[in-house]
């Protein structure tokens, strides 16, 4: 995927999170500059930090080597816009763990067929 499609699905995957850019470059732990540029394309993404993002997103990596693949972050229904950056951990742990059911879910349906 190009730096422009990768930065594109950075900023689609934040916005259908309803997380503001501050919070999630807290969990990154990067100023909030540098991921605006990542999602503008002018910066390209680290690995260490797409593993970040797809434990935070509670996506495969594949979400961000194509275009073909379905964006669907695990979405919460926050009571707060004063999220911190250890909430924002817990998130990405929670997303991780259901992450991996959906994964399994998916395994053991195709062992049924």
């Amino acid at each position: 995927m190009e730096r422009g499609q990768m930065g594109q699905r950075l900023k689609q995957l934040r916005e259908m999170s309803g997380l503001r850019q501050a919070q999630v470059a807290a969990y990154l732990a990067v100023d909030q500059s540098y991921l605006s540029k990542m999602e503008a394309g002018e910066r390209s993404v680290p690995a260490e930090l797409l593993e970040k993002l797809a434990e935070f997103y509670g996506c495969g990596l594949e979400t961000f080597e194509t275009e073909d693949v379905e964006v669907q972050p695990i979405q919460f229904a926050f009571r707060t816009s004063d999220m911190t950056g250890d909430d924002l951990h817990v998130v990405s742990v929670v997303n991780h763990i259901a992450a991996n059911s959906r994964m399994m879910a998916k395994l053991l349906e195709g062992e049924n067929d």
